[in-house]
């Protein structure tokens, strides 16, 4: 996924570029990424920071729920497979959380059934891995955009 991520070019300009890769983030929008593999957590981190979000780090599905209650993240990005808590379960609990039930949380995965696994966590969105950065930045884009219309409509 790494090599992936590294390579892709948005609209066909070099990845040295970063202003290429901005899409409508808002400012102060928070996305806790949880991934056990420290390369693909420091690449989504930049990759979103980039693109102007503000961005938690969590290695394994506990830390990724304490730092749900500690950041208040405006949307999480969740690898399937990690230690402690996996990430079908960690989207479990925020979906049957109070709080957290109608946060936006996308689960990723490279196994090819992430799709029923996301719908059996609840889980809003899925990504498969490997993904194009343009792929998970308007996944990220349009659940925002999309619990934004919710929280107008409520």
């Amino acid at each position: 996924m790494l090599s992936t991520l590294a390579a892709y070019h948005y609209c066909g300009e070099p990845a040295d570029e970063p202003q290429n890769w901005r899409l409508d983030a808002v400012e102060g929008e928070t996305i806790l990424v949880a991934d056990d593999d420290a390369a693909i957590l420091q690449m989504l981190a930049l990759m979103l920071e980039d693109a102007g979000y503000n961005v938690v780090l969590a290695s394994d599905g506990e830390e990724a729920l304490g730092m749900v209650e500690a950041y208040h993240p405006d949307l999480v990005l969740l690898d399937y497979m990690m230690p402690v808590i996996d990430g079908s379960t960690a989207c479990q609990r925020l979906k049957g959380g109070e709080n957290t039930c109608n946060l936006p949380v996308v689960l990723m995965s490279a196994d090819r059934q992430v799709a029923r696994k996301a719908v059996e966590a609840k889980a809003d969105d899925y990504l498969l891995k490997p993904f194009s950065m343009e792929d998970m930045l308007g996944c990220v884009q349009s659940r925002l955009r999309l619990a934004g219309d919710r929280r107008r409509d409520d």
